[in-house]
């Protein structure tokens, strides 16, 4: 169960940046939220990695 409201959370951020990012249409923005979704991306992959318990 924890898996899949994970991966939920993961899809639903990434979502939410990418309409954030592809609204506004700012090249800096889009850059950052890139990088914010590829640092939660390698958060998430190291916990499943891990099979860590939060």
């Amino acid at each position: 169960m924890n898996l899949i409201l994970s991966i939920f959370s993961f899809s639903l951020l990434a979502v939410f940046l990418g309409i954030l990012a592809f609204k506004v249409g700012i090249t800096d923005l889009t850059i950052i939220c890139g990088i914010g979704v590829a640092m939660c991306g390698f958060d998430f992959y190291r916990s499943v990695r891990a099979n860590e318990q939060h």
